[in-house]
């Protein structure tokens, strides 16, 4: 299959999770990815030499995980280098500040951070792992900033964040997009969610001709069923656990909520009758504060930008696990580390490539790598997976006593997230950031709505839920002739 074969791209992005910390224990003699084999450690005081207390990888990660570690700039950075401004290292050792930074976080301490080196064993994610080795997985994607969500994920449709490191609300997002290049040379696309799109917060994307691109994920498989996918769909995962449970798999989370996400998309993918004509990406904006044993590279070339903290895009954030999907791919197939890096760019970089665009989004774009060329069969496969039902039934009655009862003492007797908790940071952003959209209000319902009193993970869900649906009006109104 060339790239030409290619009509549709479908790309799933979940949120905030490590390539080791998913699938880095899928490593075996006969699947040699660059993963974990049980070695890898970190100390509780990175700064100390005398510090001998190992804390090692482990296969305990369970369905939730609480309190949500750090992922902003300088977390990320503790963790990497065990110094917030970054590098140069304050240690000898890299990638050994992961305990320590966690143990800092709000209701964590020294005795709970070891849990930040909890990763999952392959029965824990069947979907996920068992498409991995179905299809092909790329041991060396990382993300683009290392930083949290809004950066990240708008590097996957901009090939930039307009130099920022952080989920910055106040600052205005014009950077064009992927979205406007494939419009304006005549092909199709669509921003599939649930409960709200990030995308929303892109400038130039709020225009009145892009009205009735931002839909519904019911209407992802009512289009897939009858064939009429957009030749780019960008799909966002459900952030809140309200109306439904939330699939982003972030911290807190139930991971399993997101494999059933994971698994619907692609069924509905691999059931459609686009199928052979489609490439599935399936990856994660950023890695949440959990550990990775691999340091990032320098970015190629830097972004033109200089960001927060004097920032200059030089250098990739932790790895993530990104998995390819199409039925030209040779099953098994593995991407390794050291022979080519992806980050998010690779994502606008691949479908300027295969549907033959004019311009480039930025040098980041312009000089990343592409991924078509991994579906190299030369007829499509007969033996791919049509459905999950069975493996993730599996996983449900493989945890065993030890997990349950450790996420139960991790959070106090709750397993299954509830809506009242308190709102993460990346919702609370969401939230801010909504409270700053304009769409014909007078000046007196603008305040009374942001002067709603938001607190729980329910608030947050039903004042999104109400925002999105009234913007989403207000913007195929735009698009009716006067």
């Amino acid at each position: 299959m060339g790239f030409q074969d290619i009509k549709n791209i479908v790309v799933l992005m979940q949120e905030n999770r490590s390539f080791d910390h998913m699938v880095g224990f899928m490593k075996a003699p006969d699947y040699p990815i660059e993963g974990l084999d049980g070695t890898e450690w970190n100390v509780r005081n990175p700064h100390d030499p005398n510090d001998q207390d190992r804390i090692y990888v482990s296969r305990l990660a369970g369905s939730v995980f609480d309190p949500d570690p750090g992922h902003h700039f300088g977390d990320v950075n503790e963790q990497l280098f065990a110094n917030p401004n970054g590098p140069p290292p304050a240690s000898p050792q890299s990638n050994k500040g992961f305990v320590s930074n966690y143990a800092r976080q709000d209701d964590v301490g020294p005795a709970r951070a070891g849990a930040i080196m909890d990763c999952y064993t392959p029965s824990k994610l069947p979907v996920l792992t068992t498409l991995a080795r179905e299809y092909a997985i790329c041991d060396n994607w990382f993300s683009s900033v290392p930083g949290p969500t809004w950066p990240n994920r708008f590097f996957v449709h901009a090939a930039s964040s307009d130099g920022r490191v952080d989920n910055d609300v106040i600052h205005t997002y014009d950077m064009r997009t992927i979205f406007e290049n494939l419009s304006d040379e005549g092909w199709t696309w669509k921003n599939y969610s649930r409960d709200w799109s990030l995308t929303t917060f892109l400038e130039n994307l709020k225009g009145p001709q892009f009205a009735g691109k931002f839909t519904s994920h019911g209407q992802f498989k009512r289009d897939a069923r009858a064939g009429r996918l957009p030749n780019y769909s960008f799909i966002e995962p459900k952030y809140t656990s309200t109306f439904g449970r939330a699939s982003d798999q972030h911290p807190p989370h139930e991971i399993d909520a997101g494999e059933a996400l994971i698994a619907e998309v692609y069924s509905t993918v691999r059931n459609s009758p686009q199928w052979e004509n489609t490439l599935l990406v399936i990856t994660y904006d950023e890695h949440g504060g959990f550990y990775d044993h691999v340091l990032p590279p320098a970015a190629t070339p830097p972004d033109s930008n200089v960001g927060d903290h004097g920032f200059r895009f030089d250098r990739y954030g932790i790895r993530v696990p990104t998995i390819l999907i199409s039925p030209y791919i040779a099953k098994g197939t593995i991407v390794h580390l050291g022979d080519r890096v992806f980050d998010h760019s690779s994502i606008p970089a691949t479908v300027k490539k295969v549907f033959g665009l004019s311009d480039f989004l930025t040098d980041r774009d312009r000089h990343a790598e592409t991924f078509d060329d991994v579906a190299t069969l030369s007829a499509p496969r007969a033996d791919a997976p049509t459905s999950f039902a069975q493996s993730v039934e599996l996983a449900r009655r493989e945890k065993t006593l030890t997990t349950l009862s450790k996420e139960r003492t991790w959070l106090e007797g709750v397993v299954t997230p509830q809506s009242d908790r308190p709102m993460s940071d990346f919702q609370k952003s969401l939230v801010e950031a909504a409270h700053r959209l304009e769409f014909g209000e007078t000046t007196r319902m603008h305040a009374i709505r942001t002067m709603r009193r938001i607190e729980t993970e329910f608030d947050a869900a039903v004042y999104l839920r109400e925002v999105s649906d009234k913007f989403s009006t207000w913007h195929k109104r735009r698009r009716r002739p006067s």
